[in-house]
């Protein structure tokens, strides 16, 4: 019996009818999996993103980000007339490969090395636009990466870190124009007053003989719609057509009425409260009339555009399909709408990447303790509040002022006692917290440094993870000619503060001949593999032992490692702040 042999015919030997819907198959398939990968890779950085848009904070408008950006690359996606259909997949794999592992190694090797600060500075959403450019490269070339360079670049307007630095410095002063225009806005309209004896941001209201208070601080001051206002007016910017000049102006123009839109707020808010009483205006009328004027006010600069004589230019043409030439066979004739014919393998190492960034990042939520969504630290200062570690009791010692010629003219230096009240150590421990504001002062005096400075040696450096996404360092260092070793933990981490993020840097020390009778009995810290990963990888690069910090330890290093974990699990959190408008 014999068996009958068809002849294969390759895909794109097929009609053009059916190559169409082949293609946009493959399109549609290909698009899914790149949102599959980016969604996966960083699903909790975005969900803190979506989390923010409900906050009182500056930056609540941030969340959006994500949204345009795709809505930007769906405008460009579709090919020019004018683009050559000049493809090389080798240069995809060389300008891929490289965005790839610089997304994969900001995530893994950072964190160990940062510690707490990669979360305050949010450098995971740093490395996002790296990861979806070699997304976009490998499954549809570095043509189509091109062409979304602008809405990969928009994704960078999304990290935190440059507007809480600009917003430092001219908070306190976009405050305090709020203040002084609600105030002249009253003498207008008599629905509130200056609380008397108050710096100005505090307004008193009546409401059937009875009197309350409402904070305007600086969340409430418009700036969260200012912010918002620039993500939204630089992607309609970056789609119209116009001279730059007159692009400004409209930016400029929609800043002013959304701040003054703001003010408008917080006046219907009062209103609300001397008529209807403060719950009404606090919780019915304040969690969404700033959303509402929003939308408002973006609706007005978007109508009023052609005042600015800017225009949207009409959907880009399709480009024409080249025919093949005669003397090439049907098998070998690529398509000239697909860049990238086979992506089959490229889709699977993407998904695979994914799921292992999509393990860090879960490994994220950890940054809670120490930090907020946005970068904001949680924790209250250590001088104010220092902590309470169970089965000790603790004492400020010593404080020494001297100290601010090398951390900063703001900086403290606290020292504290921790002693046994159950007789676990035979001599207590001590802490020596350094706070400041200038963070580059620790990198510029740091611990091993000074004690080599001072002629020490050091010996047994090694990083662990104190919890909370907190490294700590364990050291020995040994004077020769006094005699004594010391064992060491230290750690830097953010603190609130009243103008923003301070930092300290923790130091405990513990005599190396101590005795102890047993362990502090510390909570137990669940690393993620990713992060022990990063962990161990550190501790390789820097030259110190790889091995888990319970198997390199000797007893009095592991007591005061565990010391360290139960002060950071104990930490007390912020003050929650009253009220605000």
């Amino acid at each position: 019996m014999t068996t009958l042999s068809l002849p294969r015919v390759p895909r794109w030997s097929l009609p053009p009818e059916v190559k169409d819907w082949a293609t946009r198959n493959s399109f549609g398939l290909r698009l899914a999996a790149c949102l599959v990968a980016i969604a996966g890779a960083y699903h909790y950085s975005l969900l803190t993103l979506v989390r923010a848009l409900g906050l009182e904070t500056p930056l609540a408008y941030l969340g959006l980000v994500p949204i345009m950006a795709l809505g930007l690359a769906l405008l460009r996606a579709r090919p020019q007339a004018h683009e050559p259909t000049i493809h090389d997949r080798q240069v995809d794999i060389i300008v891929a490969l490289p965005l790839l592992a610089a997304a994969v190694l900001i995530v893994t090797a950072l964190p160990a090395r940062l510690s707490s600060l990669f979360w305050v500075w949010r450098v995971d959403l740093l490395s996002m636009p790296f990861f979806v450019a070699a997304v976009v490269t490998l499954v549809f070339g570095v043509r189509a990466l091109w062409r979304l360079r602008l809405a990969i670049g928009f994704l960078l307007l999304a990290w935190p870190l440059p507007y809480t630095a600009f917003l430092s410095r001219w908070l306190d002063g976009f405050t305090g124009l709020t203040i002084d225009a609600l105030s002249k806005a009253l003498q207008y309209w008599h629905v509130g007053a200056p609380a008397p004896g108050s710096d100005g941001s505090l307004f008193a209201l009546q409401h059937e003989g009875q009197q309350f208070v409402l904070s305007v601080a600086s969340s409430c001051s418009g700036v969260n719609g200012v912010v918002g206002f620039l993500l939204v007016g630089v992607a309609f910017t970056s789609l119209v057509r116009g001279r730059r000049s007159l692009k400004l102006l409209w930016l400029i123009s929609g800043i002013t009425l959304i701040w003054a839109l703001n003010v408008v707020r917080l006046l219907l808010i009062f209103w609300a409260g001397e008529t209807y009483g403060e719950r009404l205006a606090i919780d019915g009328l304040h969690p969404v009339i700033g959303l509402v004027l929003f939308c408002v006010g973006i609706a007005v600069m978007a109508l009023t555009m052609p005042l600015f004589r800017l225009s949207v230019p009409p959907a880009a043409p399709r480009r024409p399909a080249a025919p093949a030439p005669a003397e090439a066979s049907a098998a070998t004739q690529p398509y000239h709408r697909i860049a990238v014919p086979r992506a089959k393998g490229v889709v699977i190492l993407l998904l695979a990447t994914a799921l292992f960034m999509g393990v860090a990042n879960a490994g994220m939520k950890q940054y809670q303790l120490v930090a907020g969504d946005l970068g904001a630290a949680r924790l209250a200062s250590f001088t104010t509040a220092p902590a309470v570690v169970p089965g000790y009791a603790q004492a400020n010692v010593a404080s020494y002022p001297w100290s601010r010629r090398f951390f900063g003219s703001d900086s403290t230096w606290m020292r504290y006692s921790y002693y046994s009240t159950t007789g676990v150590t035979s001599s207590a421990i001590t802490a020596d917290v350094v706070s400041t504001t200038a963070l580059g002062r620790f990198s510029d005096y740091g611990i091993e440094a000074c004690y080599k400075f001072h002629g020490y040696s050091v010996s047994g450096q090694k990083s662990f993870d104190l919890g909370g996404g907190v490294t700590g360092n364990v050291l020995t260092y040994e004077s020769a000619k006094q005699k004594m070793q010391w064992n060491v933990v230290y750690w830097i981490w953010p603190v609130k503060s009243d103008k923003g993020n301070r930092y300290e840097r923790v130091v405990l020390l513990m005599p190396g001949k101590a005795s102890v009778r047993s362990f502090a009995g510390g909570p137990e810290v669940r690393t993620d593999p990713v992060r022990s990963l990063g962990l161990q990888t550190y501790n390789a690069a820097s030259g110190r032992d790889g091995k888990d910090v319970a198997q390199s330890l000797d007893r009095g290093r592991q007591f005061l490692v565990e010391f360290a974990r139960t002060l950071v699990k104990t930490r007390p959190g912020a003050v929650a702040p009253p009220p605000k408008a």
